[in-house]
């Protein structure tokens, strides 16, 4: 039988392994919480090293990972614009994913790969033009017609709710009592933020994390802005289409799509670790 004489012997016995194994747990774990935290985990996301506006190109869904949780995921990218007044007075399309442009491609040596004909052409001159069109766009990228400026746009669906008795064109002088209970509808809809001023012949690293309410957007490492979303990001199945006419005259560097958000410092490390950066 164990008595207390006994216990405490054995603690002092063993003092020093005890104090060793106590000593690594605890460098364990400050190591987990503040040296591995900002790592950004490329275990499951998807990069594009070069993608030049004269080639449009189209990733299949297959290739990208779908995010670990609903509405949730982080795009990060180096954009190079080389003439802002080419195809002036339209918008200019970089990216989106969702709504097919083309079924006909031609494959690449790699099967998995298309790259899309360039005898579709994408000619919007109003948003609405754009949004008619290309309903399904979580996320989408465009440059305005006739500023610099970077529109993101995504996807969302928004729940409303009206009487019944607000359908009739003649007036009710006796209500019915179901018709006065709301009837939730579904809505699918397009926000989208304006990102300003974006640098002519000037690489500028742009982040946008979609993170279920809201869109964090980060320019050059920096935040720039948090704005809330009315709806619900609505993920889909579809490709993402890059740099259909009528598009921008650039590239894009290091494209990284993650199905997770990254937070302040997963972006910081992307911008001030890059080789891009000057």
């Amino acid at each position: 039988m164990n008595t207390p004489t006994t216990k405490i012997s054995f603690f002092v016995k063993h003092k020093k392994k005890l104090l060793i194994v106590l000593s690594v747990i605890i460098i364990l774990y400050i190591y987990n919480k503040y040296f591995t935290t900002n790592k950004v985990d490329k275990t499951n996301i998807f990069t594009e090293d070069e993608i030049v506006s004269n080639e449009p190109l189209m990733v299949p869904d297959c290739e990208l990972p779908n995010p670990i949780v609903g509405g949730k995921y982080t795009l990060s990218f180096w954009i190079f614009i080389n003439k802002h007044y080419e195809n002036y007075l339209s918008w200019k399309h970089i990216f989106h994913k969702g709504t097919p442009i083309s079924q006909n491609y031609m494959t690449k040596p790699d099967p998995e790969r298309m790259e899309c004909k360039k005898d579709l052409i994408l000619d919007y001159e109003d948003w609405f033009s754009v949004i008619t069109e290309i309903q399904e766009q979580c996320p989408g990228l465009w440059i305005h017609p006739t500023k610099n400026d970077i529109r993101f746009a995504i996807t969302t669906n928004i729940i409303e709710k009206f009487n019944k008795c607000d359908l009739h064109a003649h007036k009710i002088t006796r209500r019915v009592p179901e018709y006065d209970k709301p009837t939730p509808i579904s809505k699918d809809i397009i926000e989208y933020y304006d990102i300003k001023n974006i640098p002519i012949n000037k690489l500028t690293h742009i982040a946008i994390i979609v993170n279920v309410s809201y869109i964090d957007i980060y320019i050059d490492g920096k935040q720039l802005k948090i704005f809330n979303l009315q709806g619900t990001p609505k993920h889909n199945a579809g490709a993402i289409y890059f740099n259909f006419q009528k598009t921008y005259n650039g590239f894009i560097k290091n494209f990284l799509y993650s199905p997770k958000a990254y937070d302040r410092k997963d972006i910081e490390k992307l911008y001030y670790t890059s080789n891009l950066k000057k």
